[in-house]
């Protein structure tokens, strides 16, 4: 067992490496962070909400960061890519905070947000579903990325700027946003968009921890660091598949927990107050 500080609490050692292993593989896999695994784990585990969010931002960013180093190795990495949206990200993350506390003020926000993010979710979900399987179908994969094509930053930008105000409002990462719309919007192949989109991550959840740690001290380092151990496995065990699947088949499977995590957010749903329903 291990007595977590900020959540004074004890937590089992095997399932917080389990955790990690677990969120590590995903991340590497999917280039999502894995924090829709990690914070109803740790809810699960005894761990009170705020402090199991702010530690599980910690955690995706160390678990983000070695699954980049991995991709780069494999050449899955564009840095000017990612530093563009990461651009982006920063500036729109700062206006969906102010965004947030205006539609918290409105009223019914959790209701319309998870609707609105259910919705969303299924859509690209459905979508990707069906392109992937008519590229795996035809057994040859549709280009996405014109041969000899420039990449421009204003569209990065603007992909990291309204997916970051997005995850500010919804409380979520954006590796579930960053990868579709790096490949259909941007043109980015499937392999590069996953080891980008991780170093996107990287950044904006560093910046986000250092918040957590200083202003809230609800960043538990026991919490982070046993898992971050275990996610190094899951990142190896990760990185390792990705490499052997082909990029329509990480999309269809990129697709299945995108809706998976549409119908948790649409569950939620049903155990907001009636309160909000009678406004």
């Amino acid at each position: 067992m291990v007595y977590s500080i900020c959540a004074h609490t004890a937590v089992n050692l095997p399932l917080l490496i389990a955790i990690g292993v677990i969120a590590g593989f995903f991340s590497a896999l999917l280039g999502i962070g894995g924090g829709f695994i990690m914070v109803p784990f740790l809810i699960t585990a005894g761990i009170s909400s705020d402090v199991a969010g702010a530690s599980s931002v910690a955690i995706t960013c160390g678990t983000a960061f070695s699954g980049m180093l991995a991709h780069r190795k494999m050449g899955n990495v564009n840095m000017r890519v990612g530093l563009n949206i990461a651009a982006g990200a920063i500036t729109g993350g700062i206006s969906g905070v102010l965004l947030t506390k205006a539609l918290r003020i409105s009223g019914n926000f959790n209701l319309v947000i998870h609707l609105l993010f259910s919705i969303l979710l299924i859509f690209m979900g459905i979508f990707m579903m069906k392109e992937s399987l008519f590229s795996m179908m035809r057994k040859r994969e549709k280009s996405f990325y014109p041969q000899g094509a420039r990449i421009k930053c204003l569209p990065l930008f603007a992909v990291g700027f309204f997916v970051s105000i997005l995850s500010s409002i919804m409380g979520v990462g954006g590796g579930f946003a960053y990868v579709p719309a790096m490949i259909y919007l941007c043109g980015i192949p499937t392999k590069v968009a996953l080891g980008t989109s991780l170093s996107v991550i990287t950044v904006a959840n560093a910046l986000i921890t250092i918040e957590h740690a200083t202003l809230n001290k609800t960043v538990d380092p026991f919490l982070v660091f046993i898992p971050y151990i275990g996610s190094m496995v899951g990142v190896l065990l990760g990185v390792s598949l990705a490499n052997k699947l082909s990029n329509a088949t990480i999309r269809f499977v990129f697709s299945l927990v995108l809706i998976g995590i549409a119908v948790k957010s649409g569950y939620a749903i049903f155990k907001i107050p009636q309160i909000y329903f009678m406004q």
